[in-house]
Parts: C-alpha cells; structure tokens; sequence
C-alpha cells in the first residue's frame, strides 16, 4: 500500500489541539491504517483538514475534517476510536469539533445530507434508519466537511458539480472554497479531455 506523506506541515493548523489531533491519529496506527485509493488513513485525514484551512472555514470544522473518519463512517468501516471513547476526542479537539465528527459518523452520508440542503430541510438520516434534528449551521458544517471530504478523495465530475452549486446556495459558503471547487473541477475536466482515448503500439509495447 502506498502511503503518502503528510502534506506541507505549514498548510495544517498548528494549534495545540490539532497537534495533540495529529498525535492521537499516530498513536490509534492511522498511518498504518490502509484508506481508499491506495493511500492511508492518515492522508486522507490530513488532506481533508488542509482543504478546509485552505477554504477559510472555522478552526472547529478544520479539526473536525482532521478526524472526521476516526469512529468509522458509513462508507468507511474501520474504527479508530471506540464510541465509548468520546470523552478523549473531545479532550483533544474540543466539544464543538467532536460533535461533528460524532454526527459524521452517525449519518448516512453523502446522500441524507445533498437531501436536506436540496429540500431545505434539517433533517437527517441516520445510518440506523432513523432520522434526527441538526441545527442550521452544523448542517452548512457537516456539509463543508463533506465536500472536503470527497473533493479530497477525487470526487466524480457529476457530484463534484452537484456539490458546487450546493455550496453556492448556501448563505455565509467562503468564497474561496467554491473558487477550489471550480479550479478543480476545470482541473479534472482538462485532464479528462487529455486523456488519450486509445493506447499507441509504442504505449503498449512499453508496459
């Protein structure tokens, strides 16, 4: 598996919370912890956090993206951090971020969230069937945090436009996240179109 190092250590919060963060996720063998694309879990949580310090969102949902995966999602079964431990992330991160990682972990997600921002809606499913009440701005949160969260994975074409024009209805969304989102949409859109469609001789005799 590889395993990419951390991003630019000037590109990540360097607040006493978000290192103790980083030091938790060492200790619970995050960096050992195989993630999709073929990298760790460790740099999926890194690079979500430095999208959402990039975008100008709040520290809280900064550290919030640092750990959003620790309990487990449900897309994302593994478990760094037992429910029962809730205490500790709150100690680490604070209760505000701590909250929303729990709710990240809670949802049925992406879906439940796109739906309630689609409808105007503040509920959500959750992954055990049931539904719940979440406050306005932790909704516009978790769904930054999510946007983080795919953009980082290389979200597909369609849900990365369906994610912008999301993000571009929601009052108070920094403007330079949707500036990211649309740079990297074009980025993906060029790459696409520049893809060979068919493998020369010379390509296939060079595998």
């Amino acid at each position: 598996m590889k395993r990419p190092g951390m991003l630019p250590a000037q590109r990540l919060p360097r607040d006493n919370r978000s290192l103790a963060a980083i030091g938790l996720l060492l200790a619970r063998g995050a960096d050992n912890t195989a993630h999709a694309t073929d990298r760790s879990l460790l740099a999926h949580l890194v690079g979500t956090a430095q999208l959402l310090l990039a975008w100008d969102t709040q520290i809280d949902v900064v550290r919030a993206g640092l750990c959003h995966s620790i309990y487990g999602t449900n897309a994302f079964l593994t478990s760094s951090l037992a429910p029962d431990e809730r205490r500790l992330l709150q100690q680490t991160i604070g209760r505000r971020a701590e909250s929303l990682v729990w709710l990240f972990s809670r949802l049925q997600r992406p879906a439940t969230l796109i739906s309630s921002l689609h409808n105007n809606a503040l509920l959500v499913r959750q992954r055990c069937g049931l539904t719940r009440h979440v406050a306005p701005s932790a909704l516009q949160q978790l769904f930054i945090l999510e946007c983080a969260n795919l953009f980082d994975q290389g979200v597909p074409m369609q849900r990365a436009r369906q994610l912008q024009r999301l993000a571009a209805h929601l009052p108070g969304t920094p403007h330079v996240m949707l500036q990211a989102m649309q740079d990297q949409r074009r980025r993906a859109l060029l790459a696409r179109c520049h893809r060979p469609a068919v493998k020369s001789p010379a390509q296939v005799m060079a595998r």
